[in-house]
């Protein structure tokens, strides 16, 4: 788990970060729970600052991942993940992308959700019936039951979309960070 953990933090801080750095602990179920500033007493973490300067924060990013060691106890399994795009100032959520099997549901287990009211949103919810307004609620589905949303793609979409800096050599960074994930996970 301590590779996970650093090879995590070492793609931040190679793209979109300065210095912070990923902890773990363990749930009550005996599972991983792994993000910034994670401790028993507060198993969802804080956002972390998206800002590579001096500049103050436009954007945090909270991460969470809750892992299982596999059955031959050397690669983890993402039980859970959860990554969510929020304003730096007020720490509102702008985008959240969801992975983990809910029985209590019938969502698709890999998800984005998009905060906010708008013109589409209203449409989708005159469409189901709701009168509320906004995405947030609507699952977005993003892959398959065994695909979900990687660190990756979200600090890409970041660096893509001109909503981060990105430090130089980001595109190496996540190439190199998408090829060691594939031996630490099992999805």
């Amino acid at each position: 788990m301590n590779k996970f953990v650093a090879q995590r933090a070492r793609v931040l801080n190679g793209t979109i970060i300065n210095g912070p750095g990923l902890s773990a602990t363990m749930n009550q179920e005996g599972q991983a729970v792994v993000g910034y500033k994670v401790t028993k007493d507060n198993l969802n973490g804080k956002p972390i600052p998206l800002t590579i300067g001096r500049a103050p924060a436009q954007l945090s990013l909270q991460i969470l991942y809750t892992l299982e060691e596999n059955s031959d106890g050397e690669l983890l399994a993402i039980d859970r993940s959860n990554f969510v795009v929020c304003d730096a100032s007020t720490m509102k959520p702008w985008l959240r992308y969801e992975f983990g099997d809910d029985p209590d549901n019938d969502f698709p287990a890999s998800h984005l959700h998009i905060h906010g009211a708008s013109e589409i949103g209203d449409r989708f919810n005159a469409l189901v019936g709701h009168n509320r307004g906004i995405t947030e609620d609507f699952h977005f589905p993003v892959g398959g039951p065994n695909c979900h949303p990687s660190l990756e793609d979200v600090i890409e979409f970041l660096i893509r979309e001109g909503l981060v800096k990105a430090r130089e050599g980001w595109e190496k960074s996540l190439a190199d960070s998408r090829a060691l994930q594939k031996q630490l996970i099992a999805a």
